[in-house]
């Protein structure tokens, strides 16, 4: 069995031994699992799933400060008198190679504001996306931005 199906179990088990089946009674076993899966992690074997857990965590915090960035940009835009978009498509070049790599991809980019994901190239090289803030006079290091910031998270939390 591996580790997560292993901390899902001792989840279960923490909610029978409190008597209470609820959202919160899990959340709690399921962390007080992932510490004893931890801490028994050389008698177990497997330290993959630890470093997962860090990477999914760590892009997490990422993400979030990104969507808050991105959020007070286009919120500001709104508030104010002058508008500062400058909107555009693009075509934005793809290194991830498996269709669930770029369908999460393409959901961070639609999730974060001011940007949408509108179609995958059918070679699966390339996304079109729309952007409300292009940066026209650095076309090329505005373009590969976005490969920059999330792509090469998303290759090591898919690996």
């Amino acid at each position: 069995m591996n580790h997560l199906a292993w901390n899902f179990t001792l989840a279960f088990f923490w909610m029978c031994l409190w008597g209470r089946m609820s959202v919160s009674g899990f959340l709690t076993g399921f962390v007080a699992g992932y510490f004893v899966l931890y801490f028994t992690k050389s008698t177990l074997g497997e330290k993959h799933y630890f470093k997962k857990t860090y990477l999914w965590a760590k892009f997490i915090i990422f993400f979030i400060k990104e969507f808050f960035l991105s959020a007070m940009k286009v919120a500001y835009d709104i508030l104010t008198p002058t508008h500062h978009m400058r909107p555009g498509i693009l075509k934005i070049p793809l290194e991830l190679k498996k269709d669930s790599e770029i369908q999460f991809f393409s959901s961070v980019v639609t999730l974060t504001p001011g940007t949408l994901s509108l179609d995958i190239s059918e070679d699966k090289k390339s996304m079109y996306v729309h952007f409300m803030y292009v940066d026209y006079e650095n076309l090329e290091d505005f373009r590969l931005s976005l490969n920059r910031k999330f792509e090469r998270k998303i290759k090591e939390l898919f690996a």
